[in-house]
């Protein structure tokens, strides 16, 4: 378990400054209603759940910066990590 924490600490000091870098591409490129909510969390997230744009073209997703997270994130660190965290409470505990 002191592993896992460990782990989590890490991938958080990693994450962080990178998500940072996107978000900031993202509001440089004037997609600022994709990073900030205007009007409040209340209002954000009836957007949210009301609002559905359906983007399949790169630049809605960040760009270039955007496409290397989610092949990273999704593609690559996610099942990885289940996997160990799976392999982890499945030993045998002493």
């Amino acid at each position: 378990m002191r592993t896992l924490r460990l782990l989590s600490l890490v991938f958080g000091l990693a994450y962080l400054p990178w998500q940072y870098v996107h978000l900031s591409v993202l509001r440089a490129n004037g997609e600022a209603g994709a990073v900030a909510v205007a009007g409040g969390l209340a209002h954000g997230l009836k957007r949210a759940i009301e609002l559905k744009n359906r983007r399949t073209d790169a630049e809605s997703w960040g760009g270039i910066l955007g496409l290397i997270w989610m092949a990273a994130y999704w593609a690559t660190l996610i099942p990885i990590w289940l996997f160990y965290i799976v392999t982890v409470f499945a030993a045998p505990h002493t």
